[in-house]
């Protein structure tokens, strides 16, 4: 039996199908399906979706993942992602301080100079890189 229309649940499937229709991932079914795991593959003890990073970081830069892949040559992935969750960390305890709402994407100091490299790249490069970030 569906739910009725004015439930949380009804506005949540709205939400969520809307923000699929614009590039967004959704990992189940909608409208909801309660049992559904729909967060497969987030790992809470990071705070984001291990398999997105490094699909990204991979993808958008494969030369500054190569250097940090051979300083970090036992296991780069965990690495990485280890560096990627300290500097959410980081930016969301300033953003807080500072009181507003912060959405940080990305900056893992050690594995990428995005604002150095986005100097000497195209604008179409930079924002091809920006473009292909998994947003769920």
């Amino acid at each position: 039996m569906p739910a009725p229309i004015h439930t949380e649940i009804v506005f949540e499937d709205e939400v969520c199908e809307h923000l699929k229709s614009q590039g967004w991932l959704c990992d189940g079914p909608l409208p909801y399906q309660q049992g559904h795991a729909y967060d497969a593959g987030y790992d809470a003890s990071l705070g984001l979706y291990p398999a997105d990073a490094l699909a990204w970081v991979k993808e958008t830069q494969p030369e500054p993942w190569a250097k940090f892949v051979k300083r970090h040559a036992q296991d780069p992935e965990a690495a990485f992602l280890r560096r990627l969750a300290e500097e959410l960390d980081r930016d969301q305890q300033l953003d807080e301080r500072q009181g507003r709402l912060g959405l940080a994407i990305f900056v893992a100091r050690e594995s990428v100079d995005a604002a150095a490299e986005d100097r000497k790249r195209s604008p179409a490069g930079v924002l091809g890189r920006y473009t292909s970030c998994q947003i769920r």
